[in-house]
Order: structure tokens, then C-alpha cells, then sequence
């Protein structure tokens, strides 16, 4: 079966005023073609943080740090691309 996302170690860390804040720390999961998943996980595990950021959508990515070994959607790297190649890639038909 083929793989439709990939991730490794997904980490996102939050600068706060005076503390770094560690939101999701090493995620790792795949999920192949005709698979259904869910993200489940107690208030405040970390579940909307993992979903907007592999969609980059935090709101603040000044304030937030993202980084992933891997990210591969449908067999490509989407950790490399540019904002606004992103922002084309999200709204496309």
C-alpha cells in the first residue's frame, strides 16, 4: 500500500515571552492510500497543534518553531517548499 503522508519526528515549540514551550514533541506517523485515521488524544495533547502545523496554518509562525525530519505528502518532501509554493499547493483543484 502506498503511503499518502509521512512524518518523523514532528516537533513544534512555541517562544513565549520568557520560556519555550514544547507543544508536540517527536510525532511519528504514516498513513496510507484508502486508510481512515483519526487524531485522538486528551485536552491539550497536542492534536490541532500536529494537524495545522503539517498544514502550516499556526497562526503566528513568528512565535512557533516547526521542525521534521520527514514530512512527505503523497510521496513528496513538502518540508522544503517555499511559503507561497505552499500557499498554491493548498488551494489547488
Amino acid at each position: 500500500m502506498s503511503s499518502l503522508l509521512n512524518i518523523e519526528n514532528l516537533n513544534v515549540r512555541f517562544n513565549l515571552r520568557y520560556q519555550k514551550f514544547h507543544a508536540v514533541k517527536d510525532v511519528n506517523f504514516k498513513i496510507n492510500s484508502n486508510e481512515i485515521v483519526g487524531l485522538v488524544g486528551e485536552s491539550g495533547s497536542g492534536k490541532s497543534v500536529t494537524a495545522m502545523s503539517i498544514m502550516r496554518l499556526l497562526p503566528n509562525l513568528k512565535q512557533a518553531s516547526i521542525k521534521t525530519q520527514r514530512l512527505f505528502l503523497m510521496g513528496r518532501n513538502i518540508v522544503c517548499k517555499q511559503e507561497k509554493s505552499e500557499e498554491q499547493e493548498r488551494f489547488k483543484n
